[in-house]
């Protein structure tokens, strides 16, 4: 771990030149790099069991934290979501005009769901997810104070199935795959029209006859979690969300594609074997 300490003083040696940094600057690095070094190494050494004189660890210690099989989490994301839309085909198909301006939205969503592990590296994933997507469409009259915004949004109730790749023990890093089959619940579209002399008039309607009742969505995530203690635990799991099914019905003048990366959080409950 000394040898690692000092491999990475180095390597972040040589880097410096390639930085417009005055002298001072480079001084200062290089003193805060030497503070840190022995705690390099004495992080080192805790990993590696050895610790400081007068202290000795037990061959074949059992770690604190029991081995959980079985996980249960819950859980909030920030959605950033956005779609592909396309012209549907003829006689129903449409050019996109305007909507091929349209912005990605951020929106909340909710899960939970259950993990159980399979093997040292591998567990499969199973929950409830309360979906959200949408988009924008905007508009400001260059010459005037009017301006124009439009905004749909879609909610499902989503049924992923994943599995995820584990390394690491109170300390996981997780990569995930999976699909994810939904059933529409909402659509509400939002309009906010000012004029010029600055006064706002906002419409809104919903209709679910205009959306597939069914979707399926391609899930990929990267995910760190933390085990606090032998009860519960904290997780960061970012997800791409990929379409795969057209979210509008048949006859609809576009075809829609929903796509999300949602920055996913909460906590997880590990249960007894």
């Amino acid at each position: 771990n000394k040898c690692f300490s000092k491999i990475a003083l180095l390597k972040f040696v040589a880097f410096i030149p390639f930085v417009s940094l005055n002298k001072i600057d480079v001084m200062r690095i290089l003193c805060i790099l030497m503070l840190f070094s022995p705690l390099y190494s004495a992080f080192g050494q805790i990993e590696s069991g050895k610790v400081g004189k007068g202290t000795e660890t037990k061959a074949g210690q059992k770690s604190i934290l029991p081995n959980s099989s079985t996980m249960f989490y819950l859980g909030a994301g920030l959605n950033h979501s956005f779609r592909n839309l396309q012209s549907n085909k003829t006689p129903f198909g449409e050019p996109l005009g305007q909507r091929a301006y349209e912005e990605a939205i951020d929106v909340w969503t909710f899960h939970l769901g259950y993990r159980q592990t399979l093997s040292k590296h591998c567990q499969i994933d199973a929950g409830l997810n309360f979906d959200k997507f949408g988009e924008m469409y905007r508009f400001q009259d260059p010459l005037s104070d009017s301006a124009f915004t439009n905004t749909n949004r879609y909610a499902f109730i989503g049924l992923p199935i994943q599995f995820n790749l584990t390394f690491g023990q109170r300390l996981v890093f997780s990569l995930c795959g999976g699909i994810q089959p939904m059933l529409a619940t909402s659509y509400k579209t939002e309009q906010e029209i000012t004029d010029a002399n600055k006064n706002v008039t906002t419409n809104s309607y919903s209709s679910l006859t205009a959306l597939n009742g069914f979707g399926c969505n391609l899930l990929i995530s990267a995910g760190i979690n933390y085990r606090c203690n032998k009860n519960i635990g904290v997780y960061l799991q970012p997800t791409y969300s990929h379409g795969l099914i057209n979210t509008f019905e048949k006859q609809a003048a576009y075809k829609h594609y929903t796509r999300g990366n949602n920055f996913k959080f909460g906590l997880i409950f590990f249960l007894k074997d």
